[in-house]
């Protein structure tokens, strides 16, 4: 009888298939699959979208996924949620592309998607390795790929609940299933990333005599963005905080109560008076 059994166990001899346990902050728990492995780090895709968001707060695929707010909410708030010790070690944290997800042999997406060159990953030719989970509920999923310009300057392409990609306006929310790669300790080398956001970036690489005064103001344009897109994350996490503390709260409330003699249905009643006379004024 064959027997295939799932065991944790400490090892730096990474292989495809291996599953890593990664907790995001407050974003949550995570598992992810090892797809590819070479002498320099390992390339891992989450196995469920950790988060949906739109691609763009406006229906535009301008600049492609580089450009992208999603692109910019990962380089920041994703990165900065990794475990402190795998951040420094963590590079080419992107989306995977129709290509390493479904291949290149559908006419359909290659006359209506922008074409990548990579190869489908092993372990993407099984369908249920593409489809993938947002809270248990199998859901629809970015890819890196923006539709042709002949098609629609406001798509990308996205893989659905069956595995097969198609394509959705960017100001949909939907999931996020991130690709990143793992630098091997043994190799020694620097993380081949630039650590901070910078105009390079923004521009790929783009030498200063093509730096102009319009330029310049579309990357303040794109910071403030930025900035405001950081800011409703401070502003979410701060809710969910406050939340958080008043349930703790009126959890301390009902089992004063409950202690003083009160059945659990008479506590959480004199709980529901006691928060209206506090949202009331006292009125």
């Amino acid at each position: 009888m064959k027997v295939l059994r799932k065991q944790e166990i400490e090892t730096a001899n990474i292989q495809v298939g291996d599953q890593v346990i990664i907790p995001l902050a407050e974003i949550g728990e995570f598992s992810a699959t090892a797809h590819k492995v070479t002498d320099e780090g390992i390339m891992f895709i989450f196995d469920e979208y950790i988060i949906r968001r739109p691609m763009n707060s406006k229906n535009t695929n301008k600049g492609g996924f580089e450009k992208s707010e999603l692109k910019k909410w990962m380089d920041t708030v994703l990165l900065m949620a990794f475990p402190e010790e795998l951040r420094d070690k963590i590079y080419g944290l992107t989306l995977p592309t129709v290509g390493q997800i479904v291949g290149h042999e559908d006419e359909w997406n290659n006359n209506n998607l922008e074409p990548d060159t990579d190869e489908q990953l092993p372990l993407m030719k099984e369908r249920k390795n593409r489809v993938a989970y947002f809270k248990n509920d199998s859901s629809w999923g970015w890819l890196r790929n923006a539709t042709k310009e002949e098609v629609s300057s406001a798509y990308f392409a996205r893989v659905n609940g069956s595995g097969c990609p198609s394509y959705g306006s960017a100001s949909n929310s939907y999931g996020v299933r991130p690709e990143f790669w793992l630098v091997k300790q043994e190799s020694r080398g620097p993380v081949p990333r630039e650590s901070k956001v910078s105009y390079r970036n923004y521009c790929g690489g783009r030498n200063s005599k093509e730096v102009t005064k319009e330029s310049l103001q579309e990357e303040v344009f794109e910071k403030e963005n930025e900035i405001k897109l950081l800011k409703q994350e401070i502003k979410n996490l701060e809710e969910k905080e406050a939340m958080e503390q008043a349930a703790r709260e009126t959890k301390k409330v009902m089992d004063s109560y409950i202690q003083a003699g009160f059945t659990k249905d008479e506590a959480f009643q004199m709980v529901m008076e006691l928060s209206k006379t506090i949202l009331g004024g006292g009125r």
